[in-house]
């Protein structure tokens, strides 16, 4: 999961880059995800784009209303 934290600290454009430097298989021979790390990064980072671009969707607008 660390992976995916970094990643969110980075600019939304640079997230696509970023996932795709996160090795294809789990490092770890504990693992229990039973997918790939890239796999479950980038699954993670696509609920969290959709909840970012909704989010600025519903920012109130400044100006007059």
């Amino acid at each position: 999961m660390h992976h995916a934290l970094a990643i969110a600290q980075k600019p939304q454009a640079d997230w696509q880059a970023a996932i795709e430097a996160v090795p294809a298989e789990c490092p770890h021979r504990d693992c229990s995800g039973g997918i790939g790390c890239r796999e479950r990064v980038s699954a993670y980072m696509r609920v969290q784009w959709r909840m970012l671009t909704r989010r600025k969707a519903r920012a109130p607008q400044s100006g007059p209303a």
